[in-house]
Parts: structure tokens; sequence; C-alpha cells
């Protein structure tokens, strides 16, 4: 793969950044005291091969790369982000400490690399990288960093791929940016779902405030009667009612039919005013 032309770097790895979770896996470091049993440490969990980095351009900080002899039962050594050296050494360059992990075993600390985010809108995460020849993980993603237009590399990625192996599959062949783009293509949608309901709630909560202005003019339909039967000018009603309801006093209204002690004359409307006049 490095050898077609305009090819500058390439590299497999698990999920490139961007591509989601990777997943983590608990560790100890062997060199430090062990943690009480209560408490644990744990990081993301990546596979590359030695072209990886160069083809994303994550920095080497210190130490060095895999080399092709990390394979199968020898690969035992482990590269670590910057996160996760800082995390776990306080400041103190963590190369050679040892990693007792992924069933306990041992991988030394050969080189700290730039941090990456498994998605856009969230941190950098403590990472630790492992050989992907060692033969744990069954899939991978192929980074290449060329001089040309990315997509002038798809056929003859696939064409190589095919001499190769007839049936391996290649799926999905993108750039860093249609990547990232997928990446935060949830963040937008939770973000217009949001903004969707934010309006149904408003229009939900202007309908109901409509509604009960509504019920409280038809409820006062005959008081309004009235005054303008008294004398008050149509125009003012409105405003007098309106006023009305938003006093500290309140009209209680009450239409029934009752019988005085002595007599058989009812009384169908009662006003009672309850608060400053």
């Amino acid at each position: 793969m490095r050898s077609l032309p305009g090819v500058q770097a390439a590299g497999l790895v698990s999920l490139v950044p961007g591509e989601g979770y990777y997943g983590d896996n608990g560790f100890a470091i062997a060199e430090h005291p062990p943690l009480p049993t209560s408490q644990s440490q744990y990081a993301v969990v990546g596979w590359a091969d030695p072209g990886y980095f160069a083809a994303l351009g994550i920095p080497l900080l210190r130490g060095q790369t895999f080399d092709a002899k990390e394979r199968l039962d020898r690969a035992t050594k482990v590269i670590v982000s910057e996160s996760f050296a800082r995390c776990i050494s306080l400041g103190k360059i963590p190369l050679g400490k040892h990693l007792l992990t992924l069933g306990q075993k041992s991988y030394e600390i050969i080189g700290v690399v730039g941090d990456t985010r498994f998605l856009v809108a969230k941190a950098p995460e403590p990472m630790m990288y492992f050989p992907i020849y060692k033969g744990i993980e069954g899939g991978a993603t192929l980074a290449v960093r060329g001089i040309r237009d990315a997509t002038s590399f798809a056929l003859p990625i696939q064409q190589l791929v095919q001499r190769l192996d007839p049936e391996l599959p290649v799926s999905d062949i993108l750039t860093m940016d249609q990547m990232i783009g997928k990446s935060t293509l949830d963040a937008s949608f939770d973000a217009m779902l949001v903004l969707a309901f934010a309006v149904l709630s408003l229009v939900l909560a202007g309908v109901g405030l409509f509604g009960v202005l509504s019920y409280i003019i038809t409820q006062r339909t005959s008081e309004i009667g009235i005054r303008i039967a008294l004398g008050a000018q149509r125009e003012k009603c409105p405003e007098i009612s309106a006023a009305r309801w938003t006093s500290p006093g309140f009209l209680r209204t009450r239409i029934r039919n009752s019988r005085r002690y002595c007599g058989g004359s009812t009384h169908p409307l009662h006003v009672v005013w309850h608060g400053p006049t």
C-alpha cells in the first residue's frame, strides 16, 4: 500500500478518530502500588500498526512506535496517549513502565503520542494502543495519507486489496472531513430535535394561554353586559376585564337557584367581589 504512487504514509487501526467509541479495559501499573479493591483505572483500547500515527499525523511526543516484529505472541509493547501519561505518571515520563491489562498480561510502554477524540464532541480520553498484528482484533480501518486528492486513491486501494484477498470486502472509503461530518451528524440531529420540541412547547403554551383568556372572557360576558347597560364605554370593557384578572383580588361569579328563608323569590345571579375595588 505504501508503494502506491502519491502515498506518503499508510497504516491500519481498529477505528480512526471520529469513528466512534473503541471500547475500554482496566489496567494497573506494575511499578506502582496496587490500588484499593474499590478503585480501578480504565482507558480506551486501540489497535494500530507502526505506520498509523504518521498516516493520521498524530505526533510522537516521546519514545518510539511499534516495529515489524510486534506480531502474535511477540507483541508485548504498548503506546499510550498524552492524557494517559499524565494520568498515570503525574508528570513523570512513563517510558519503560509496564501495564497489566488484557487478561493481566504485561505490556511495556515504549511511546507517548498525541491525544485523539473518538467523537468530535467528546473530550480526549486516556488511550492505550496495542500492536494490531497481535491477532486479537478482527477488523481494521486503513488510513492513507497522500499528496493527491484522497478520492483518487479509492480505486487503486480496492484493486490492491482484491489482489491480496478476493474475499476481503472494502467499504466506507471516506476522507477525514467526511468522517468528522458523520461524527457531528448525531450531535446536529439532537440539537435540531431539542429545537423542534422547544418550538412545539411555545406553540402549546400560546394555545393554552389563548384558551384560558377566552374562557375568562366567556365567564364574564354577563358582567360586561351589565356594565354596558349601566353606562360603561364598550371599548373600556376589555381593559377592565384584563385589569381585574391580573389584580390581587378575584371575581367569583355564582349562578344558582336559592330561596329565602321567608318567601319564594329566587336570585339567579350573584356577583361577589373580593379584593380592592
